[in-house]
């Protein structure tokens, strides 16, 4: 079927995808004679596009029946790439984009931008399962159309492809693309996202207290969604951005297989962030660990300060690298974790400042 026939089609037709995933419409009348084979005797018209054979059964008004395979009825594909992208179009006739999408090919060598979609996006359209689109011409429906399926939630996709699965790098603590305040639940922990300040501001966000979600991200190939917080004009200890690790609701992380923990992030902060490893004994009872806030003995955490740029980077924490805060005492035991923190110091908290983090993992030894 050339395009002029198409456009001709779809003034009394509307397309969707058959049961074999093949084009097909239906028609409010008949179309002209002789341009389409029609599969319908009653009713509303369906014809298969592109001069196509019906066979296997005749089609019932609305082609709503599925007499021969399944139905993917709420099954969205992943959509991170333009269909036709780099190469050669389909010659002459529509094909099926990602997503049961119908897609108008615009030709040998036409680019994505030449692309025209019918019947619904690329990310979100329901494909029925057993069909296959010519390359350069018409279409073949055997059987009685099927249904076209509802589209599902379409996946959230990253820059240059598909939305990665969620939790799937080794030892992860969350790379934060199920997009929730969890972090993986993945080698016996668990735990939430939060934020904290001193109080100084009330600029952070998200503010203490409130849910803190993963934010998109378009500029980090393979990645969708990272954490985020913001902030100005603390003039104390600062703000932080950070989560609990927990081998259950009250007892710590024993994290004594790995040897360090790493992440991505990007600012602008202007000055230095600590990146500290919270441990039972000197978080207070308020935050899930053991001390007594009166003792004087809580807070001041295993931790090392680093200067963060304003792209994407990888970091590295070894743990005999860290050291308790203000110089107080103790060796890091990594048997005893419920926590990990980003905060941003003194004095880059008293300016504007953005962290993003994304992509924490431990490391094993």
């Amino acid at each position: 079927m050339n395009l002029s026939s198409l456009r001709r089609l779809l003034r009394v037709c509307v397309p969707y995808v058959g049961s074999s995933g093949l084009l097909v419409a239906s028609c409010a009348k008949a179309p002209d004679s002789g341009l389409f084979d029609s599969g319908g005797t009653t009713g509303a018209h369906v014809v298969v596009i592109g001069g196509g054979e019906s066979s296997g059964g005749s089609e019932s008004s609305g082609g709503s029946e599925n007499s021969g395979g399944s139905e993917n009825s709420g099954g969205s594909e992943n959509s991170g790439g333009s269909e036709n992208s780099g190469g050669t179009s389909n010659a002459g006739g529509p094909s099926l984009g990602r997503g049961g999408a119908l897609v108008a090919g615009g030709g040998n060598g036409s680019s994505a931008g030449a692309r025209a979609s019918f019947g619904g996006s690329d990310a979100g359209g329901a494909a029925t399962a057993g069909g296959r689109a010519s390359a350069s011409g018409g279409m073949l429906v055997s059987g009685s159309s099927g249904r076209m399926g509802m589209a599902g939630d379409t996946a959230m996709a990253g820059a240059g492809g598909a939305a990665p699965a969620p939790c799937q790098g080794p030892h992860v603590l969350d790379d934060m693309e199920d997009h929730d305040n969890s972090i993986c639940k993945v080698d016996g922990h668990i735990g939430t996202w939060w934020t904290t300040n001193d109080g100084t501001s009330t600029s952070q966000q998200p503010a203490p207290g409130k849910s803190v979600v993963p934010q998109r991200v378009t500029d980090r190939p393979g990645s969708s969604f990272a954490m985020r917080t913001t902030g100005d004009g603390f003039t104390a200890w600062g703000a932080t951005l950070g989560f609990d690790v927990r081998a259950s609701a009250a007892q710590p992380y024993d994290a004594s297989a790995f040897g360090a923990i790493t992440f991505f992030a990007k600012g602008p902060v202007l000055g230095t962030i600590r990146v500290s490893l919270r441990v039972n004994d000197i978080t207070p009872q308020a935050y899930g660990g053991s001390c007594v806030e009166s003792s004087g003995s809580c807070y001041h955490y295993h931790g090392i300060e680093m200067p963060i740029t304003d792209s994407w980077a990888p970091y590295t924490v070894t743990f005999d690298s860290l050291v308790r805060e203000n110089d107080w005492d103790g060796a890091f035991d990594p048997k005893q974790v419920v926590g990990v923190e980003f905060r941003i110091n003194n004095p880059a908290c008293t300016q504007s400042f953005t962290l993003w983090v994304d992509d924490v993992a431990f490391v094993a030894k």
